[in-house]
């Protein structure tokens, strides 16, 4: 009678011990743990937000679509963590008469750093922006940097391309 009595007590001990460890792993980050690069569309004439048609953007040497024949203002892009330059692909309708989307390369030149959040969500990478270029072979976009950091701020924009 006294073993099982142990018995229950070490298997009570160790359910009640298995849950706190269970519970201990559960993630309690509530903060964005990416840092992504806000890209918002202007209008040069008018200097207000223009919502691009069919835009379709990837990262250049990458399979991923990040964005497809999407109509957006503004887009959210992530830098690579370990290198100083970030290339897109992108094409969309430049003009509203035009039926064919135009393809840009979006060249960002940018430096990556750590940044601790907490002990919980660990580190995120930020990165400062150092130029930005938005081109193909007949024309440049003009590119305006609105803020050099991209932080892990949800809808913060730091470029601003006027079409």
């Amino acid at each position: 009678y006294c073993n099982l009595f142990v018995v229950k007590k070490l298997i009570g001990f160790i359910t009640v011990a298995f849950l706190m460890v269970m519970m201990a792993c559960n993630n309690n980050c509530y903060v964005p743990t990416r840092a992504l690069l806000g890209v918002a569309f202007m209008d040069s004439a008018q200097l207000k937000p223009v919502t691009v048609k069919q835009l379709t953007i990837k990262g250049e040497g990458n399979d991923s679509i990040l964005y497809n024949a999407s109509s957006e203002q503004s887009v959210f892009l992530p830098l690579h963590q370990n290198q100083t330059v970030t290339r897109f692909e992108m094409s969309f309708l430049r003009h509203k008469e035009d039926t064919v989307p135009t393809a840009y390369t979006l060249e960002v030149k940018h430096q990556p750093y750590p940044q601790l959040i907490s002990e919980e969500c660990g580190c995120v990478m930020f990165h400062s922006i150092d130029t930005a270029t938005c081109y193909n072979a007949q024309e440049s976009l003009r590119v305006e940097i609105y803020s050099t950091n991209v932080i892990n701020v949800e809808g913060d924009v730091q470029l601003k391309i006027s079409l």
